[in-house]
C-alpha cells in the first residue's frame, strides 16, 4: 500500500513536472516567435503612445505588446507603427525604435513647408498627407534637419518612417542619428529601414491598465487612386 502511495506521489510530481515545462515551452514559442512586450520610452510617439496621466513622459512609459508574426504572412503597410532595430548599429546590440511607417517602397516622399507630401508609385503627383495623430505642436511642423534631405525615394524593400512627435524624434529625417551627422549626405539610403530589421507591428497598450486599447493603423484616403 505505502508502495502504491509513493508511485501515485511520484507520478503526480512527473506530471506537474511536465505540464511545467509544457506551458514555459509555449510561453518561450510565443514571444519568440508570435508576440512579445515592449517598453516604450521617450517623447518620439506622443500623443499617440507614452502619454502617462496627460503627460508625454520622456522615458519608460506605456508597454504594449508587438505582433511578431504577422510580416510573415503580409508587408508592412503605411501608418502602422512598428518596432525596429536601429539601423546602421553594431548588430550584436539588441537597441530598438519605435516609429510610423509613411512611406513603402516605390513612394516619393517630400517634406515642404512643414507638410509631407507623397507621390505613389501609382500616382504622377505629390499630395498632401493628412495625419491626424499629429497634436497641435506637430501639425503643419514637420522639419527638416539638412538642406539637402527634403525629398527621398524608397528602395525596394525598404520604408521611410517618422515619429508622430516630430519636434522629438529621431528618425528618417536624420538617418536615425540623433547627432545630425553627415551620414545621410554621403549616403541617403541611410534614412530607411530595411523590412528585415522590422521587429513587428505594435499591437496593444497593456501598461497602464487604464490606457489599455489597441493600437490603430491610420489609413490615409487621401492616397487612394
Amino acid at each position: 500500500m505505502k508502495n502504491t502511495k509513493t508511485k501515485k506521489a511520484i507520478y503526480w510530481i512527473l506530471d506537474l513536472a511536465l505540464n511545467v515545462v509544457v506551458i514555459f515551452g509555449i510561453v518561450i514559442i510565443i514571444q519568440t516567435w508570435i508576440v512579445a512586450p515592449f517598453d516604450v520610452s521617450g517623447k518620439s510617439m506622443c500623443d499617440t503612445l507614452n502619454i502617462i496621466n496627460g503627460e508625454c513622459v520622456n522615458d519608460y512609459g506605456e508597454k504594449i505588446i508587438i505582433n511578431e508574426v504577422l510580416y510573415l504572412f503580409k508587408e508592412p503597410q503605411r501608418g502602422e507603427i512598428v518596432v525596429f532595430k536601429i539601423p546602421h548599429e553594431n548588430k550584436s546590440e539588441e537597441k530598438y525604435f519605435i516609429k510610423r511607417i509613411i512611406g513603402v517602397a516605390g513612394d516619393k516622399i517630400k517634406i515642404e513647408n512643414g507638410e509631407v507630401f507623397i507621390q505613389t508609385k501609382n500616382s504622377s503627383e505629390f499630395i498632401k498627407l493628412e495625419e491626424p495623430y499629429l497634436n497641435q505642436y506637430n501639425k503643419s511642423n514637420t522639419k527638416v534637419y539638412f538642406e539637402y534631405n527634403t525629398e527621398w525615394e524608397v528602395p525596394e524593400d525598404h520604408y521611410f518612417l517618422l515619429g508622430d512627435n516630430r519636434n522629438y524624434s529621431t528618425d528618417s529625417r536624420t538617418c536615425f542619428d540623433g547627432t545630425q551627422t553627415m551620414s545621410c549626405k554621403t549616403d541617403k539610403n541611410r534614412a530607411f529601414v530595411h523590412k528585415d530589421i522590422i521587429r513587428g507591428k505594435a499591437s496593444i497598450v497593456w501598461w497602464p491598465f487604464k490606457n489599455m486599447r489597441t493600437i490603430k493603423t491610420t489609413e490615409y484616403s487621401e492616397l487612394d487612386n
